[in-house]
Order: structure tokens, then C-alpha cells, then sequence
């Protein structure tokens, strides 16, 4: 799904396929805005420079280039969807769903912790 635009791609086709809401560029929740421009710079975009971007320079997340390492093993076709379960103000259980041409169904789930610092809203750990 990489070679398409991100306006046009349907990026809720998981919705009830685990706990939480999709996540698309249309949220107004800060928090998960910050989620979803990690997700799509990770697998849609495939920047590992814009991903790590999203997080605070202290968060407790992977290096742009340990994303690179998992950005490269993610098949050309796959698709993503993403679903975030609230848990407290700034904290989501995150679980990204993948499909795509010739790959099984497969979930990952994470915890995210987001805080607000002057203006934006940074992912603070994963």
C-alpha cells in the first residue's frame, strides 16, 4: 500500500477485529494523532526518520535506525490498520493489524504514552 496516496486508502477496514477504535489521520484526540502519524510514517510512508520524529528526543522508543531494520522486513503489499483502546489520559493500548496479498492476518499490540509539550503532542514511550 506504499505506492498509494494516504487520503485515498481505507485505513479503518479493521474495526472489530480487537479492542479500541481505527485510528485515522481524522482523529482530533492529540494523542492519537501522534499514534497515527508514527503508524502511517512506519508502515504506509516507510520513514524511519519521521516516525522516530513523533517521539519525544527523550521517549522510550526505538532509534530511527531500529525501525529501518523492522521497515525493511515488512512485505511491498502489506497493508495496516490501526485500533487504540484508551486506558488513562495520554495512554492507549495499541494493536495494528496487517493484511495483504499472500501474508496471514497478523496483530502486534503496544502500550503508547503521549504528553503534550509546548503545543504538540509527543509520543513519550512504546
Amino acid at each position: 500500500m506504499a505506492d498509494g496516496g494516504a487520503a485515498a486508502a481505507d485505513f479503518t477496514w479493521c474495526a472489530g477485529q480487537g479492542a479500541g477504535e481505527p485510528v485515522t489521520e481524522d482523529t482530533t484526540d492529540p494523542g492519537l494523532s501522534a499514534i497515527w502519524r508514527f503508524e502511517k510514517a512506519f508502515y504506509y510512508d516507510r520513514d524511519p526518520v519521521a516516525a522516530r520524529a513523533v517521539g519525544a528526543p527523550e521517549a522510550v522508543m526505538a532509534s530511527a535506525e531500529r525501525l529501518r531494520i523492522g521497515i525493511d522486513a515488512l512485505e511491498p503489499a502489506v497493508e495496516f490498520c490501526v485500533l487504540a483502546d484508551p486506558v488513562s489520559s495520554g495512554v492507549y493500548d495499541v494493536t495494528v493489524v496487517e493484511r495483504g496479498p499472500g501474508i496471514d492476518p497478523r496483530t502486534s499490540s503496544q502500550r503508547f504514552t503521549t504528553a503534550e509539550s509546548g503545543g504538540s503532542t509527543s509520543i513519550t514511550a512504546i
